[in-house]
């Protein structure tokens, strides 16, 4: 998020960096996005099929996949663990799950670990909405897992990149064209921070994901401990 001067966390969970003299960032990014996805059609997919079919399969599986978990850190983990002997984990498998399940519990694994970013940055300023741009949002599933896992308004933009069009955006302050990063974006895009599709949350979904949010401490720190236990090998930390 854009805020005014530099609020810097003191866990050290996020980052801040300067935008122009008066606006910095603050925020965090992940390791494991879309590449969580693209692991999981290599593994549960069958030959040829796209993201999209994938996805569908997730569809037709609830809000907390019955049960089924996945630490999806598939690579060394950023904001906020900056943990990178961190590895994932699927837990709470049972019999009755299908490849349905374990395509959603990745997809709310990430959305999840998104969870934890957005709660640092509520101790820094008080996140009332979100806004979500990128190709992955073309997914209905991954549209209604965000928004319910957050918990807030999401407004999904169809527009460029989110990261290209800020870059674009701060460039015209740079070289004068824009007094601000808000007037640099409006006059790449007009009226898009208006524009977007706001994403419904039912309260199914909210109170699902509610109680996935409260248990992943817990679960994180019993997570260390039994890989510890069965002696699975930490990621390297170079």
């Amino acid at each position: 998020m854009v805020v005014q001067g530099p609020r810097t966390d003191p866990s050290g969970r996020l980052f801040c960096y300067a935008l122009t003299h008066d606006e910095w960032v603050v925020g965090g990014a992940i390791s494991n996005g879309g590449i969580s996805i693209r692991w999981a059609r290599d593994i549960l997919g069958d030959a040829g099929m796209s993201d999209a079919a994938l996805l569908e399969l997730a569809a037709t599986v609830p809000p907390g996949s019955d049960g089924l978990v996945m630490l999806p850190f598939l690579l060394a983990e950023r904001a906020p663990l900056w943990d990178p002997t961190l590895t994932g984990a699927v837990i709470g498998i049972q019999h009755s799950h299908t490849r349905g399940h374990f395509v959603r519990a990745v997809v709310e694994g990430v959305a999840l670990q998104l969870w934890t970013i957005v709660d640092a940055l509520d101790a820094v300023t008080p996140v009332t909405s979100a806004r979500a741009t990128g190709g992955v949002f073309r997914s209905r599933v991954w549209r209604d897992v965000m928004a319910g896992v957050l918990g807030r308004p999401l407004t999904v933009t169809g527009g460029a990149e989110g990261s290209a069009l800020g870059a674009a955006a701060l460039g015209l302050v740079a070289v004068g064209r824009a007094s601000s990063p808000r007037d640099g974006l409006d006059a790449l895009a007009p009226g898009l921070r208006e524009s977007g599709e706001v994403v419904a949350v039912s309260e199914g979904d909210r109170t699902a994901y509610e109680t996935a949010r409260r248990r992943i401490p817990t679960l994180l720190d019993s997570y260390a401990v039994v890989r510890d236990l069965f002696d699975v090998p930490s990621r390297d930390a170079d």
